[in-house]
């Protein structure tokens, strides 16, 4: 049951690890994708008012804001694709492999649970039908189960019996003094 409550606990872990490093790879993600934005706000704007008035000059006003909008698409598509490259590092596949052992060794001791169950259930069926069978035949059962350890109290006996006389006779027994 220890072993059971300690991988739940090395599984719950290893699932905080691995949310805690999903949390810090979206915060950097945004983090970057905030900044990137801002900066590109900023540059975009004094770029697309530097492009169009260079651009407006030799081809027209409208002409010029249209060229403008589609490099600020560009560098936006850019930086999306950049925010999309940040990978987690290996810490994400060291958790996920923790959480999986923990998982094999839960399945291993509920494995061990239920066998344990199983082996309790059919001991109690044996109970079971032993009851049943004292009840239907009280004497036979009662003979049976006093007879086996009355054989062996007759078996030990004897043993003690003949491993106490003697095999041949002593001196002080023969009746006969020294003189």
């Amino acid at each position: 049951m220890d072993r059971l409550i300690r991988n739940l606990h090395v599984l719950w872990r290893a699932e905080l690890l691995i949310s805690s490093i999903k949390l810090r790879l979206a915060l950097k993600r945004g983090t970057l994708l905030v900044f990137a934005g801002l900066a590109g706000i900023f540059c975009l704007a004094m770029l697309n008012v530097a492009g169009f008035f260079v651009l407006q000059s030799g081809m027209g006003a409208v002409v010029a804001a249209l060229l403008v909008a589609a490099a600020d698409f560009l560098i936006a598509v850019a930086a999306l694709f950049l925010a999309q490259g940040v990978k987690a590092g290996s810490e994400l596949a060291l958790a996920k492999e923790v959480r999986q052992a923990a998982m094999e060794e839960l399945e291993a001791e509920i494995a061990a649970v239920q066998a344990e169950i199983r082996i309790l259930r059919d001991q109690f069926a044996s109970m079971k039908e032993a009851t049943k069978s004292f009840v239907r035949q009280p004497i036979d059962s009662a003979v049976q189960a006093m007879i086996l350890p009355l054989v062996k109290a007759i078996i030990k006996s004897h043993r003690s019996k003949t491993s106490r006389t003697p095999t041949t006779p002593s001196a002080s027994n023969s009746g006969t003094t020294p003189g």
